[in-house]
């Protein structure tokens, strides 16, 4: 990312900044930055972001540069709940061309926020990951429309941004340096903006594009559309305009789409909140988790705290459907010695001891009573290995147990065992050659297991002392009798 230093500006008397005009004959996508500082001090150096002195930020602002304006033929009136159509030309020549068209109320916009704040120091490494936007729009709350050759989506009612992005994304494949992003994190509020959005690749510089209101949107003449055409060389045309909805009949039906009255809401409860360590070291990180069950009617946003001591040092927002399930969860660190109450919103997880690395003390395992569930098999069969885990030790642990063939390991578990507690692992193993096989678990011996050809036994077939030979030679006999026998086969 390059900057280059614009102009000079003061705030007047009213404390406004003197308006700053600038150009440039490249499309694309800018960030312009006020700051302030003594003579000396500047924001730049070499093109990059660098503070030389004392500067201090006051203002940061995004903005797009287009190729041309598009021409877009727009109603300057409509009925709630009736469609609004867009007839867009532009000049673009590339291939892939997408056009997208957004409606929203201007009002409700205006008054959420929007906070950019820097993680770190600007400087000539800064980039896109070194922000987070903080914004109190989360989604929109209307009809979302794309279509392309192939496949068309249609989405309503509420629905996150990123999910919008994602499927932008999948659809509509704009080239170029247009994109959308996913490098900046962003925290995202509980507002829903009333608006609708429909999006369509044609591949030709002109489209007819329909957006859907509800019937139930406030009456204002106050709702701004965009207009936004890009192609696969990275050109871009946009135009903007405001429309009114107006309800000549005070009828909220019309002739498009009814309103779909007060919408379903989610019912969240997080219960079952268990921790992966209740002792760690300083520096050391665990993971803190939650079931969150949706037990309402409608589908909407649930803001997952995690709470230490009562305040809440991390968040994230998720979204479950009616009736379902999800587990939620997080890791987190601490840099100071102590002992912390931890929680996923209402849901108690219990206290985390973080002690010094020197205290901490280990688990310890014995493993006994080594078994197998048979000691001689054939060829082509199984066995089973089992063996005692306890935890002789004062923490909660995990081992890993091990099954050995002839002191070989051919298979392990990891098993987590609380202080003072014990459990049975199991190894089931399958065996291809004949042979004697000595089993153990780590180092508790299960014995021999001795595998044999299918039909063999030690004792004869027929089990009568003194008549082994005279038994394989009647074995062999009656083989011989049954081959003779058998219906031909090709």
């Amino acid at each position: 990312m390059s900057f280059e230093e614009v102009a000079d500006t003061s705030f007047d008397k009213n404390g406004e900044l003197s308006s700053i005009e600038y150009e440039t004959d490249e499309a694309g996508q800018y960030v312009a930055i006020v700051s302030t500082g003594d003579t000396d001090s500047s924001l730049l150096n070499n093109n990059e972001l660098d503070p030389q002195g004392d500067s201090t930020i006051v203002g940061v602002e995004g903005f797009l540069v287009h190729s041309d304006s598009s021409t877009v033929d727009a109603p300057s009136e409509i009925e709630p709940g009736e469609n609004a159509t867009f007839e867009a030309e532009t000049g673009l020549e590339g291939d892939d061309i997408a056009h997208g068209v957004v409606l929203y109320d201007e009002d409700e916009f205006t008054n959420t926020d929007t906070v950019i704040n820097a993680t770190t120091e600007p400087s000539s490494e800064f980039s896109m990951d070194d922000i987070v936007i903080e914004r109190d729009v989360v989604g929109l709350n209307g009809v979302f429309s794309f279509q392309n050759e192939t496949d068309h989506q249609r989405t309503t009612g509420e629905t996150e941004l990123e999910q919008l992005r994602d499927e932008l994304h999948a659809m509509l494949d704009i080239g170029g340096d247009v994109t959308l992003t996913d490098d900046v994190e962003t925290k995202a509020g509980d507002t829903y903006l009333t608006g609708s959005m429909t999006a369509i690749q044609t591949d030709e510089p002109k489209a007819n594009l329909t957006v859907e209101t509800y019937g139930n949107w406030s009456e204002h003449d106050d709702y701004r559309w965009i207009h936004v055409a890009a192609d696969s060389d990275g050109e871009f045309e946009t135009s903007t305009d405001v429309m009114e909805l107006a309800d000549e009949d005070d009828d909220t039906g019309g002739p498009g789409i009814p309103s779909p009255g007060p919408p379903e809401e989610p019912d969240y409860r997080v219960s079952d909140a268990t921790l992966s360590d209740a002792k760690i070291a300083p520096g050391d990180s665990f993971e803190v988790s939650a079931k969150l069950q949706n037990v309402g009617e409608g589908t909407g946003p649930f803001i997952a705290e995690l709470l230490v001591d009562g305040e809440v040092v991390d968040d994230q927002i998720v979204r479950v459907g009616p009736g379902e399930k999800d587990t939620i969860t997080f890791t987190h660190s601490f840099n100071e010695a102590g002992e912390y109450e931890i929680a996923i919103n209402d849901a108690v997880a219990g206290t985390v001891t973080v002690g010094d690395k020197e205290d901490e003390t280990e688990a310890t395992f014995d493993v006994t009573d080594a078994t197998l569930s048979d000691t001689e098999i054939e060829i082509g069969d199984s066995v089973d290995a089992s063996a005692t885990v306890t935890n002789t030790g004062d923490e909660t642990g995990t081992f890993t147990a091990e099954l050995l063939v002839d002191g070989e390991v051919v298979d392990e578990e990891t098993v987590q065992i609380f202080a003072g507690d014990e459990t049975t692992v199991e190894f089931t193993k399958q065996f291809d050659e004949a042979g004697e096989y000595e089993i153990a678990i780590n180092d508790a011996d299960a014995g021999t297991l001795t595998v044999i050809e299918p039909g063999e036994d030690d004792d004869s077939a027929f089990p009568i002392p003194g008549f082994g030979p005279l038994a394989a030679l009647l074995a062999i006999a009656i083989s011989l009798f049954a081959i003779r026998f058998l219906p031909a086969q090709n």
